[in-house]
């Protein structure tokens, strides 16, 4: 009985961070950044160990350009869930349009490695991979 009564008593937190998470994902579809980085905080204070509120948030933040914020909230989800892959494709991501390419392919590296498929990570690692050779190149006859 206690155990079933703790678990009606997380039902209405889970329901309520339910909508909070459809209502901060439409915001986000919308292209309503901020408004979505509001929703996904109040559901990342409300359930701070859901890695995915971390995720949404880290990408609310990265396309509203506020990078410093993203590489915190990915982290926050890549220390809640490590080996997840899609975390690390999207820490590369930010550290790319942060300028550390370096970083970034380390990242989709680490994600590749994880999920030998992900064929995002595949595509944007052979685009930096690209570019760097390519600048190597245009070193090289300066």
């Amino acid at each position: 009985m206690g155990l079933k009564s703790s678990k009606n008593n997380n039902r209405p937190l889970k329901e309520n961070a339910a909508k909070k998470k459809a209502k901060a994902n439409a915001l986000y579809d919308e292209g309503r950044f901020d408004e979505a980085i509001l929703e996904y905080k109040a559901l990342a204070t409300m359930m701070p160990e859901d890695a995915c509120a971390h995720f949404g948030l880290s990408d609310a933040y990265h396309l509203n350009g506020d990078l410093d914020m993203a590489l915190v909230e990915i982290d926050e989800a890549m220390r809640l869930k490590p080996d997840w892959p899609f975390y690390h494709g999207k820490k590369g991501k930010i550290l790319e349009s942060a300028g550390d390419r370096e970083a970034a392919i380390a990242q989709f590296e680490r994600a590749v490695g994880l999920k030998p498929d992900y064929e995002d990570a595949l595509a944007n690692l052979e685009r930096l991979r690209g570019k760097r050779k390519a600048a190597g190149r245009l070193g090289d006859k300066a």
